[in-house]
């Protein structure tokens, strides 16, 4: 399995440098000289290739059948397969993440070393690229996200992220039917439920009483070392409730 993954990239381009989110925020843009305004982005007249991937980059909208030019988007790979005890689902990848090619590459993240200690695993291992396929084969457990789109933190995505990529976890889960889905964070978990289901509904940490397809949902905070209010010996803990929530399935 490759360690990383292309899928079309909806980013913009203008007189050869990228346009960041902040720079596509402004009320008029320009076409070859002439003006265009912010207005027509939004009524979806759109005159130009680039700027049909503008509002793509900004609003989630594309024209349909509209692909050509599009930049690739260097992502994580999926880690699924029928028959998983578990899924484990972060917000997004992180750029350390997709520069390694393997999930919670960051140093600093928690989750490899609360995974070690949690007794989710038949014997613990060395983070890299060739644990994600024992995680996979050995100990049952798969990985994916809420949004493949890697970015530096979480506030970098934006509500498009969210609509576009969380009905296609919501298609991935009910295809390979793992019996729990791990969300890492209540962010991940409470912009999938919106997004993918239209749900609104408060979320604490451990069993939910919601299920996608046959799967039970369980929430534990997220490792990032942006989340540091949650020490190792606190996420090592909620691992472990993980692991005694697999073995009552």
């Amino acid at each position: 399995m490759s360690n990383t993954e292309t899928v079309p990239c909806p980013s913009a381009y203008f007189r050869g440098r990228v346009l960041k989110s902040s720079a596509i925020r402004v009320s008029t843009l320009f076409n070859n000289g002439r003006c265009c305004r912010r207005s027509d982005l939004d009524s979806k007249r759109v005159l130009t290739p680039l700027y049909r991937l503008i509002y793509k980059h900004n609003t989630g909208w594309l024209q349909p059948g509209y692909t050509s030019s599009m930049p690739e988007l260097k992502t994580l790979p999926d880690y699924l397969a029928p028959g998983l005890e578990i899924v484990s689902i972060g917000l997004n990848p992180s750029l350390p993440s997709v520069r390694e090619g393997f999930y919670f590459a960051n140093p600093r993240n928690r989750f490899w070393r609360a995974l070690n200690e949690s007794g989710l695993l038949a014997e613990q291992l060395v983070p890299g690229v060739a644990a994600m396929d024992v995680l996979l084969k050995r100990d049952r457990i798969g990985f994916t996200d809420v949004v493949k789109r890697p970015t530096a933190g979480a506030h970098d995505l934006r509500a498009a992220d969210y609509r576009e990529w969380s009905p296609l976890l919501l298609q991935k889960l009910e295809k390979y039917q793992p019996k729990i889905a791990w969300f890492h964070g209540k962010q991940a978990y409470a912009n999938y439920l919106k997004h993918a289901e239209g749900i609104k509904a408060p979320i604490a940490w451990g069993e939910q009483s919601h299920c996608i397809g046959p799967a039970r949902v369980f929430v534990t905070p997220n490792p990032s070392p942006a989340n540091a209010a949650y020490s190792l010996v606190v996420l090592t803990d909620w691992f472990r409730q993980l692991q005694e929530f697999r073995e009552t399935r």
